[in-house]
């Protein structure tokens, strides 16, 4: 690969790392940080979140880090000229496809731990309609 295009990879895997590590913290901050168990007082450095949350804080400095490199060495401005040239073709009918696929998907994984059942199934069973008619 030539220097730019691995330059656009470190621009996007940082991203995703930076997006990842404050998943992550958001899901560790949903635990308990201290707290009484059965009677017994426990501390912060006990507790359940503490290695995902340092874990997670590695990640995020170290895609900060790899972010900063390639914004210096023009990872991102390779990324963003490219992004802009290759979307340049998506005609309208196209977008309110893949708009009208995006919430399908948006709808099923967002209500699927709920139990609305007849409301997923019709989801389920209208994506199916649209790829095989």
């Amino acid at each position: 690969m030539k220097k730019k295009e691995l330059r656009r990879a470190d621009f996007i895997t940082s991203v995703l790392l930076l997006l990842f590590s404050v998943w992550i913290i958001m899901e560790t901050l949903k635990m308990p940080m201290k707290d009484t168990f059965g009677g017994v007082q426990n501390v912060w450095y006990v507790s359940p979140a503490l290695f995902p949350l340092i874990i997670s804080i590695f990640i995020m400095v170290l895609g900060a880090v790899l972010l900063i490199h390639s914004i210096k060495t023009g990872g991102a401005k390779y990324f963003l000229d490219n992004f802009s040239v290759r979307y340049k073709g998506l005609s309208e009918k196209n977008i309110r496809f893949i708009g009208f696929i995006s919430f399908i998907f948006f709808c099923l994984f967002k209500y699927s731990p709920c139990g609305f059942f007849y409301f997923r199934y019709t989801l389920f069973n209208l994506f199916h309609i649209c790829f095989l008619f």
